[in-house]
């Protein structure tokens, strides 16, 4: 008997590990730093201490169908994820603060369908497999994704980087 419930721990273990495969959609990723716009506070010692500014991030996935994706995992975080339909490629990106500084273009022209992926709080739900969290140890960005009734995962190794903003 114990044998049986071996045997079956292990076949839903597999099945469980195996329920995501490498999907074929594109990824795009670029990371801007943001530094604080407020003046510098003083902490107990009197010292001058600046906030911590934080990262913009702009991530993009390019597919030749719809696409639902569940969760990202950017640097290591996980993150639940909104996601805004891009009607008009190429998508460019340009420093409004900065007049007449070239815009760079972030995705190419393209037929197939963009989405923008917004990260935002994760709940605490289930996540949907373990090997995201695995592949996140080693890529920048990992996407779950539900695409004709199945998940599946996609990475991105790096992220690129943009020029630096202030927040105002």
């Amino acid at each position: 008997m114990k044998t049986i419930y071996f045997l079956l721990a292990i076949l839903i273990t597999g099945v469980s590990c195996s329920a995501q495969s490498k999907g074929n959609i594109r990824l795009y990723g670029f990371e801007q730093s943001v530094a604080g716009g407020k003046a510098p506070d003083i902490n107990e010692k009197g010292l001058r201490v600046g906030k911590r500014g934080g990262k913009n991030y702009f991530l993009y996935a390019v597919a030749s169908s719809r696409i639902y994706p569940s969760e990202i995992w950017v640097e290591g975080t996980r993150f639940g994820v909104t996601t805004k339909t891009i009607e008009q490629t190429p998508v460019e990106y340009g420093d409004d603060m900065n007049v007449g500084s070239p815009k760079k273009v972030l995705i190419p022209k393209t037929s197939q369908k963009v989405v923008q992926l917004i990260p935002n709080a994760s709940t605490e739900s289930k996540s949907t497999g373990t090997k995201a969290r695995a592949l996140a140890q080693k890529n920048e960005l990992v996407v779950v994704y539900k695409q004709g009734g199945k998940f599946y995962y996609q990475t991105l190794s790096r992220l690129a980087s943009l020029e630096g903003a202030a927040m105002q």
